[in-house]
């Protein structure tokens, strides 16, 4: 009934996407009893970290919004709801959890970075990231328009595939870009994965080249430590952008010949 009324179509999946999106909001109000039960039973009372419980919060909405926007893609590709609930459910344990069990039998960790788990846990510890942001927005919008595509009456012409093509070019370029030019903002209480002044300091006071071994390279790490490998790479990062004399490289120690970092390879 509501395609037969002058309203477009995109209209019609923002509304019914928002509804879900705010039906889920509420849903997770309940939940700030935690905080506050937390917070009086803290010793002492108040010892909680509002920063990092914010981020946690803050991750958990994006999460949920990516969700919904699958779900409602899912209920255009069938008629019976428990179908497009299977297919739901499905596409999103595979988003969650399938590419970081893919990467568990690869080399790269580039696989892993299509998965929720691997943004959210980043957002989850208090750490606000424009990549994290960007990834969950660009799954919101491909999915919206996915559905857009699904509820229009008969066949998908080449016009609409080649629209929906150009949006995921568009989409991963965009992703890429924001590997590189990127902000973090660290909202914990104690700022814990952000350098500390004094130690900016003792970093800048490099004034030849320093060079730092880690041992995280290999082609048969499981899930656990691809997460520290890219935790470790991080925060020298963070001290090779303050002092460029700070230099690392990561050495698989089954190769006789570690590689360097020119500034750095992994």
């Amino acid at each position: 009934m509501l395609l037969t009324k002058p309203i477009p179509h995109l209209n019609i999946i923002l509304g019914k996407y928002f509804g879900a999106f705010v039906l889920i909001a509420i849903a997770l109000l309940p939940t700030l009893l935690y905080v506050y039960t937390v917070y009086q039973l803290g010793n002492p009372i108040g010892n909680i970290d509002f920063g990092s419980t914010f981020g946690s919060y803050f991750g958990l909405i994006f999460l949920a919004g990516a969700y919904t926007a699958i779900g409602i893609f899912c209920s255009t590709l069938s008629n019976n709801q428990i179908v497009s609930f299977i297919i739901s459910v499905f596409i999103c344990f595979m988003f969650y959890i399938g590419f970081e069990g893919i990467t568990a039998f690869t080399s790269s960790t580039i696989v892993e970075q299509f998965g929720m788990n691997y943004h959210y846990k980043s957002l989850s510890r208090g750490v606000i990231d424009t990549r994290d942001i960007i990834y969950f927005l660009s799954v919101i919008v491909f999915f919206i328009l996915l559905t857009k595509l699904g509820v229009k009456t008969g066949k998908a012409n080449l016009k609409d595939i080649i629209k929906i093509a150009i949006v995921f070019s568009v989409i991963l370029v965009l992703n890429t870009i924001s590997n590189y030019a990127y902000k973090r903002f660290d909202v914990t209480k104690d700022q814990r994965y952000t350098l500390s002044n004094s130690a900016k300091e003792i970093a800048t006071k490099a004034n030849s080249p320093l060079i730092v071994d880690v041992f995280l390279k290999g082609e048969d790490f499981p899930s656990e430590f691809r997460r520290l490998q890219t935790e470790t790479r991080q925060l020298l990062e963070e001290f090779s952008n303050v002092n460029h004399n700070i230099v690392f490289q990561f050495i698989n120690l089954l190769k006789t010949k570690p590689t360097g970092n020119k500034p750095y390879k992994y």
